[in-house]
């Protein structure tokens, strides 16, 4: 029997399911716990990659204001990457959906980062994800265009560090979202020295369109904040470890975060806080 073409497939159901229990848990203004941040995105982009869609999809939930400013950023240079690199083809046929690709490695970045983000320091999640990239070879198929010379690895080390941004913050662990950040942007630059298929006034027009200068301030003055916030803790955090006499900082950092922890910060927090603090 012929399947209607109007009939919607399981995969497609999940998918609005997905976005309308996000909505409704949290869509209005709901803060929600971490794992289940992370949960909803995760699924979204497991979803979006067995659709096989053609486009690049983002979409969070029960996130604070402040947070969706930061991500907005963040995902600026994803999505510039994905115009240039992924949704232009410059009048090429590659041997395999690069969008496959694309989605594919999304997929595997957070699923890694999601196992692995409390117990693993950014470096060692980045560099496991570049050595996992080597492998794979997510974007390979971007060195097969011969009517524009693009550089697969950079791409990929430009979106890595976008999604990593993303996710960071998405776990509140602001000091490396905003070290992804900075190194999106770097690779990105780096994209643009060499080969730029849009014209540069274009991409100026984009990203002056997106990020107002209110938005700027907005998102300066929350790092600020953060800042002071962190220095704060610091001091607090490293005066507890040496008054219950602990030699190692992730045992101060387990009965900190198990017995002295008002902010309900993640033990990675407040580990990353004492190190910092006893330099």
């Amino acid at each position: 029997m012929e399947k209607n073409a109007d009939e919607i497939t399981d995969v497609q159901r999940k998918f609005f399911e997905l976005i309308a229990m996000a909505d409704a848990e949290g869509g209005k203004s709901k803060v929600l716990s971490i794992e289940k941040r992370l949960n909803y995105f995760h699924t979204l982009l497991k979803t979006v990659y067995e659709l096989e869609m053609n486009s690049m999809l983002t979409y969070y939930v029960g996130i604070t204001k402040d947070q969706n400013i930061l991500l907005e950023k963040s995902t600026e240079v994803e999505r510039l990457l994905y115009f240039n690199y992924i949704a232009l083809d410059y009048n090429f046929t590659y041997s395999k959906s690069v969008h496959k690709g694309f989605h594919e490695a999304r997929l595997d970045i957070t699923d890694y980062f999601i196992k692995n983000y409390q117990i693993t320091d950014r470096s060692e999640i980045y560099n496991h994800l570049i050595g996992l990239n080597k492998e794979l070879e997510y974007l390979g198929m971007l060195s097969e265009n011969t009517n524009v010379q693009i550089y697969p690895d950079t791409v990929f080390s430009a979106f890595l560090n976008s999604l990593l941004s993303q996710l960071y913050i998405l776990t509140e662990n602001y000091s490396d979202a905003f070290g992804s950040m900075m190194n999106a942007s770097f690779f990105y630059g780096m994209l643009q020295e060499r080969y730029s298929p849009i014209p540069n006034e274009k991409i100026d027009e984009f990203v002056n369109a997106s990020l107002s200068a209110k938005n700027r301030e907005r998102s300066l003055g929350y790092w600020n904040e953060k800042n002071k916030e962190k220095e704060s803790l610091k001091v607090k955090y490293l005066e507890i470890m040496k008054k219950e006499g602990f030699s190692k900082y992730s045992d101060a950092a387990e009965h900190i975060y198990l017995n002295a922890n008002p902010e309900q910060n993640k033990y990675r927090y407040i580990y990353d806080a004492l190190r910092e603090a006893d330099k």
